[in-house]
């Protein structure tokens, strides 16, 4: 019986322990549809078929690593239709129809990814983009399968409003180029004045734009230039190519408008490998223009905004492998891989490392909630959602499949080397671009050392022209000043002069209240012997008969020598002469005119 039971309880584990196991997924062949350009010069460089397919077999071999999809086995068919609309069109019928393909992949140019896209959300099978920029496809409405390993143009555009505010820079030009294939500055240009537009107060103004399609000359970049100096300082400048920012620099050198006055800010996504250097001169067979030392002078002039991506340093075994792997089944690459741009992994290799890896995790994640939704391209793009360390740096991808980016802000110093000024983060909350993060040393004024310290304006201090320069305030206003001073020094004085009379008549009118006790020595007459006294005596009486001494007294006084008898107003009046001289007081005299 106790038998019975313990093989009960060890049956009853067992089935619980098998109920919690999962099911190991059954085998499963992901059939990927691959849409790229192929043999294009100017492309493939930076993102052909010949220098970044393998990027996939890399991401591949880091998903076996790590243990994922391992029921998955993989089917690639790979198309070119360039950046043909049409092609592409067809193309993607053919991959969807024909293939059966679970997946759409590649898809370097944005205006054909849109009609890739389209079908992709008729059969919500996903769409997973290495280089589509275009603000479109952030509309899950109208693309709810899409997905990609690169930021929209959007974010650019928002972080390059952001460095113009931080540097108070109101009032701008652009100049941009349009290859009308992948259309990257076209697009940026029309972001740009679309986010600005939907800033509260329109930021920017812009004083001139001018974009050069297809055939980018020096008289095209010369017009330019002559129209700008007279209306902008701060220059949006951007080109598909790098070799046409070496152009349209040394046409500003020549024109002599690379001084501290003028401030070329150049965007762009991801920087090239010779980005450090970019000054040089890049025409074929490496020979040199002899401009390089003119071309370095001029990039001081320049801030560049970039993705934040892996130092090329730490790319170069990675970019390296590209063109081994790429001569080896199933790509077995020769004559279109022995172009000497193709010897090297492209710019856009890491993205379409990162592009693989990230489906592959959205894959994973899926088949586990549930098998039967492999090929559901919405909710591929909602598994999408993810944070990973990539070849591209690190990767987060949003719920909507858009990618959040940082920018770097960068220069060129005196030598030629780039500068790292700061850095430009998107937020994860809300998907807004942050202010800017300047580096140390770096502060808002010694960014400009390499400048002699001059940050420009949006509108120089003698303006455009150079004739617009602030008037002195003495040669403005001379007229009004020498009419305002005169009138202050005739009032000046005409009060000095009233309280000169106010103090003249006030001593006046002291001499004179003064008078009436004082006897001045000039109106005494001094008789000069006892003898005329009796004479004066008889003088006196005709005149006066009031206010006489006696004639014995005064004759007794007048020997004794004390006292004097002197006429004043023909009256006799006595002198007592004292041997101490008295000095009268404010107040005595003021007491004596009481």
């Amino acid at each position: 019986m106790r038998l019975t039971t313990i093989a009960v309880l060890l049956a009853l584990l067992a089935v619980a322990f098998l109920a919690k196991t999962p099911k190991p997924l059954e085998p499963i062949t992901i059939k990927v549809g691959f849409l790229m350009v192929k043999n294009d010069p100017y492309l493939r460089a930076m993102l052909g078929y010949s220098t970044t397919a393998a990027a996939v077999d890399i991401a591949l071999q880091r998903v076996k690593k790590e243990r994922l999809l391992e029921n998955v086995s993989w089917n690639f068919t790979w198309m070119f239709p360039q950046c043909n609309e049409a092609n592409t069109s067809g193309m993607t019928g053919d991959l969807i129809r024909d293939y059966d393909v679970d997946v759409l992949m590649g898809l370097p140019c944005a205006k054909t990814a849109l009609i890739s896209g389209a079908s992709a959300t008729y059969f919500n099978i996903p769409l997973i983009s290495y280089a589509a920029t275009w603000a479109d496809f952030s509309d899950n409405s109208r693309f709810p399968t899409f997905a990609r390993s690169v930021a929209s143009v959007e974010q650019t555009a928002r972080a390059l409003i952001k460095v113009l505010n931080y540097f108070e820079w109101g009032q701008i030009a652009v100049i941009y180029t349009d290859d009308q294939e992948r259309r990257k500055c076209y697009n940026m240009n029309n972001q740009l004045q679309d986010q600005n537009a939907g800033t509260s107060g329109k930021s920017l103004k812009f004083n001139y734009i001018n974009g050069i399609v297809k055939n980018i000359t020096d008289e095209a970049m010369d017009d330019f230039l002559d129209q700008v100096a007279l209306q902008a300082r701060i220059i949006i400048a951007c080109f598909d190519q790098d070799v046409d920012k070496r152009r349209f620099l040394l046409r500003a050198y020549d024109k002599n408008m690379v001084n501290n006055e003028y401030l070329y800010i150049l965007p762009d996504y991801v920087p090239r490998e010779n980005s450090a250097t970019i000054w040089k001169s890049s025409n074929s067979g490496n020979i040199s223009d002899g401009r390089d030392n003119d071309a370095k002078k001029a990039f001081q002039a320049t801030m560049i905004l970039e993705w934040e991506t892996i130092p090329e340093a730490d790319l170069v075994e990675f970019k390296t492998e590209i063109p081994k792997l790429m001569r080896k089944p199933p790509y077995n690459c020769t004559k279109d891989c022995d172009w000497p741009d193709a010897q090297y992994g492209s710019s856009y290799s890491p993205y379409m490392h990162d592009a693989m890896y990230m489906y592959a995790k959205a894959l994973d994640k899926t088949l586990r909630q549930d098998a039967r939704q492999y090929r559901n391209g919405t909710k591929i793009r909602e598994n999408c959602k993810m944070t990973f360390k990539g070849m591209s740096g690190e990767v987060v991808i949003m719920e909507t499949g858009d990618r959040l980016p940082d920018f770097r802000l960068e220069g060129f110093d005196a030598n030629g080397s780039r500068e790292h000024f700061g850095m430009i983060r998107t937020s994860a909350e809300d998907l807004k671009v942050q202010m800017l993060e300047l580096n140390d040393p770096y502060t808002i004024t010694t960014i400009w050392n390499s400048r002699g310290g001059v940050k420009p304006l949006s509108i120089p201090i003698c303006g455009y022209t150079g004739n617009d320069c602030p008037v002195n305030f003495m040669q403005k206003y001379l007229a009004l000043v020498v009419a305002v001073s005169t009138i202050f020094a005739m009032m000046l004085f005409l009060v000095a002069t009233l309280v000169a009379y106010n103090i003249h008549g006030r001593m006046q009118r002291k001499r004179l209240e003064n008078s009436l006790w004082q006897i001045d020595n000039y109106e005494l007459t001094q008789i000069d012997s006892a003898q005329s006294i009796s004479s004066s005596e008889q003088s006196v009486k005709t005149t006066s008969t009031t206010n006489s001494l006696p004639s014995m007294f005064r004759k007794r006084l007048a020997k004794k020598g004390r006292w004097n008898f002197c006429y004043r107003r023909k009256e006799v009046v006595a002198v007592c002469q004292h041997n101490t001289a008295v000095q009268f007081t404010t107040q005595d005299e003021a007491e004596f005119r009481a």
